[in-house]
């Protein structure tokens, strides 16, 4: 069965229809509105993955991470204590596991634009907090209050990617 990509002139949302015959008029499923039309163009995204990153002589972006933090927050007691630990243990683990899926550790300067990379995981978190929130794991909505955040941060990352790379504006 073929499938027929649409752009809707009203919203721009693209979308793809998988029919048997090619339809004269089909609705927006973002809008529902009826002003689309069949399109070959491609669609401007921030979704695309950008390349594995390339080796650099730079100090580990982690070990610069893992430092800030100590400096900042590796000064509490008790139970706090055990939270900055265990915090600084995911940052371990991450960094690991970036080195065993890459052979190196993440630098900058890598050949991936790290912009673009940071707004796509902001994108991600937003969805992965939604799902808690839905699954119950939210109960003094915290995680809301870390969504809202992601918002308002993704607002200021957008207008500073417009800003240093105009191309990739998305509207």
């Amino acid at each position: 069965m073929p499938t027929y990509k649409y752009k809707c002139k009203d919203c721009g949302y693209y979308f793809e229809v998988a029919m048997s015959f090619k339809p004269s008029f089909i609705a927006c499923p973002k809008c529902y509105n009826t002003n689309t039309k069949l399109t070959t163009e491609k669609r401007k995204t921030l979704s695309a993955p950008e390349p594995a990153p390339s080796p650099t002589n730079l100090e580990s972006a982690w070990g610069k991470v893992i430092l800030r933090y100590r400096l900042y927050f590796d000064r509490h007691d008790g139970d706090k204590r055990k939270i900055t630990l265990g915090v600084i243990k995911m940052m371990e683990d991450r960094d690991q596991y970036g080195f065993e899926k890459y052979g190196m550790h993440i630098t900058a300067f890598n050949g991936r634009n790290s912009l673009v990379d940071l707004i796509q995981e902001k994108l991600d978190s937003l969805v992965y907090a939604q799902n808690c929130i839905d699954e119950g794991i939210d109960g003094d909505n915290r995680i809301q209050f870390q969504m809202n955040n992601t918002l308002f941060d993704l607002e200021e990352l957008y207008e500073l990617l417009v800003k240093q790379y105009p191309e990739k504006a998305l509207v």
